[in-house]
């Protein structure tokens, strides 16, 4: 065999092993990164869930915050309108009293 020839023989033995080489180390990226899929989706659900989570909590404080104001709020409104009633019902009792005097010493 001509030496040129053999050259070329022995370089496409080289080319086939780099090619083969290649292709094996394709291989293995891609196993790696189809192995690293579901880890992906894992994660970016659970970080996911971790955000519903805390601005359920936030939402959550929020709103009992606002509950325990409006609570607070309705419950002065009830005092005041007790001494309200209470004042009225007192003014009228002061009125009865005075109009039975009234009339036992007329």
């Amino acid at each position: 065999m001509p030496k040129a020839l053999e050259m070329i023989v022995v370089r496409e033995g080289e080319a086939a092993k780099i090619l083969n080489a290649a292709k094996a180390e394709a291989q293995r990226i891609r196993r790696e990164a189809e192995e690293k899929v579901p880890k992906i989706h894992v994660e970016a659900y659970e970080e996911a869930i971790g955000a519903a989570k805390q601005e359920a909590a936030e939402l959550k404080k929020s709103a009992t915050k606002r509950a325990e104001l409006e609570t607070k709020s309705i419950l002065q409104e009830t005092e005041q309108e007790i001494r309200n009633l209470q004042e009225k019902a007192k003014s009228n009792l002061d009125a009865a009293v005075k109009a039975v005097l009234a009339d036992i010493l007329s």
